[in-house]
């Protein structure tokens, strides 16, 4: 498998399925699995378009950025222009399944600047 120009990159790390199952507890602002700040640059370089995680930051925490909470949003978000998504369901994805075409059309909100998915894998 090889991720390139214009791939959507879903990342499992299971912590929404298991928030489901046990209690939401610090989901939104304790540890949690993640990006590493320095997946970013690898996101810039391989032209990746967006990255969509089963967990409430995107990124992983605590991370290793001494003083900045989270410092792939500062990047990310300010500077290079990936789309992300948070907070992505990806249980019902097959396990063995690495490539399929990702569809992530946005629900028709207007004067916002994030809306929710409505997402298929074909």
């Amino acid at each position: 498998m090889t991720i390139g120009a214009g791939d959507f990159l879903l990342v499992r790390t299971r912590q929404m399925e298991r928030c489901l199952a046990e209690g939401w507890g610090t989901f939104a602002g304790g540890d949690a699995p993640g990006m590493k700040f320095e997946t970013a640059d690898l996101c810039r370089t391989r032209d990746i378009a967006a990255v969509a995680t089963d967990t409430c930051g995107l990124e992983v925490r605590p991370n290793e950025v001494e003083g900045i909470f989270q410092p792939w949003h500062w990047v990310v978000i300010r500077s290079s222009g990936l789309d992300w998504a948070r907070c992505f369901i990806s249980g019902n994805l097959p396990r063995t399944v690495y490539e399929f075409m990702f569809i992530g059309a946005a629900l028709p909100f207007i004067g916002t600047v994030g809306c929710p998915l409505n997402p298929m894998a074909v």
